[in-house]
């Protein structure tokens, strides 16, 4: 903005900048000065200049004062890689202008500092309370935080994240949770989580989902990936999947990962018969088509199915044998996969897309039943 615009001012009251780099604090103030109007601004800036200014407290207290007169939400996260002398810069020197009264009393908000491990380095990360981020991996991410502070006295206060995708890997959690001696490390409360991938190796409990519901907000799930190992030796994933779906009232898609041994079988079984009639899409990888109709069979409720399949000429074929047997009507769609190896043997993926069911009496003749078939695999 060119210094001849200094008349030029607007009534705005919200204002979101995410993503910006290479930023500096007399960018922001250039700007923000022409919105003397502002109520709400958010500002999520993940790469930081050492120099930019950004992280000043007592800059920006000023500038609030004197600019901002009406702003009473202020959202922020400031990241910067450590490349400042750690002996001039610490966690402790940059939050410690946010615990004035303007902070705490006048405006009542909450500012957190981490020093956090990050590929390549360390990082300072500013934020306001509750952190908005895009994705997180849990409990990757508490983990590679080394010192974290807040500007109230509670360093323990439950850190709120608003998020909207999820991956949780529940082993590394219920380890985590048993090393919570370590009071420098913040917890997290996840809210607004419209994707949650949850990742089983060896731990799935009736207890465990019931702590998932402490640390994250289900009834936001649209999505869930379900994600498990192949070394796992759990006996039954039956009432953890009750529990789990009974949270998650506005579910409507799952995806499901796993091997088709022992303890897969047993996990699509358990989880596919738990699977709430407000679930309409679900995708999977199968063997062979038994596993597809299987799973159809309890899932009456899908709108739509994707399976990946190896052979889909062997799945059509028992596909729409089943649709005449069972009386449903599906359009169905087969895609190819391309392989970047020349020797992996050919996959693709088979869509079906249900008509919707009535309470009528369902007619399992060929005359009565309709399926459309698109781009049908040829056999020869």
């Amino acid at each position: 903005m060119d210094d001849s615009d200094t008349d030029l001012t607007t009534n705005l009251t919200s204002l979101l900048l995410n993503h910006c780099t290479s930023i500096k604090m007399n960018d922001v103030e250039a700007l923000l000065s022409r919105l003397p109007a502002l109520k709400h601004l958010r500002l999520l800036f993940p790469s930081c200049e050492p120099n930019s200014k950004l992280f000043d407290g007592s800059r920006w207290e000023k500038f609030i004062q004197t600019k901002l007169p009406l702003l009473d939400k202020f959202e922020f996260s400031f990241e910067v890689f450590k490349r400042f002398n750690s002996n001039d810069v610490t966690i402790e020197s940059l939050i410690a202008p946010f615990r004035t009264r303007f902070w705490l009393e006048n405006k009542n908000w909450l500012i957190k500092c981490n020093l956090q491990e990050e590929i390549g380095g360390e990082v300072f990360h500013l934020y306001s309370i509750p952190l908005f981020k895009n994705y997180v991996e849990y409990p990757e991410y508490r983990s590679g935080i080394r010192h974290s502070t807040l500007n109230i006295a509670d360093n323990n206060a439950t850190i709120i994240v608003n998020i909207c995708e999820l991956s949780l890997d529940l082993d590394k959690m219920t380890f985590n949770e048993s090393q919570q001696n370590n009071s420098s490390t913040p917890n997290y409360f996840f809210q607004n989580v419209t994707k949650l991938c949850l990742s089983i190796n060896q731990t799935w409990s009736v207890d465990l989902i019931k702590h998932l519901s402490t640390i994250v907000n289900l009834s936001c799930l649209k999505k869930l990936t379900l994600i498990l190992w192949s070394k796992s030796e759990i006996v039954s994933f039956h009432e953890g999947a009750k529990i789990l779906f009974n949270q998650s009232s506005n579910l409507r898609s799952i995806e499901l990962i796993c091997d088709y041994n022992t303890v897969g079988k047993l996990f699509l079984t358990d989880i596919v018969s738990n699977l709430p009639c407000h679930v309409k899409h679900l995708e999977t990888s199968i063997l062979n088509p038994e596993h597809a109709t299987m799973i159809l069979e309890r899932a009456e409720y899908l709108s739509n199915a994707k399976f990946q399949v190896f052979n889909g000429y062997e799945f059509w074929s028992h596909i729409t044998r089943w649709l005449s047997q069972s009386g449903r009507e599906a359009t169905i769609q087969e895609e190819l996969v391309p392989h970047h190896c020349a020797t992996a043997p050919p996959t693709c993926k088979m869509y079906l897309w249900f008509e919707k069911r009535t309470n009528k009496q369902i007619d399992t003749s060929a005359e009565g039943k309709r399926m459309k078939l698109m781009h049908p695999h040829n056999s020869s």
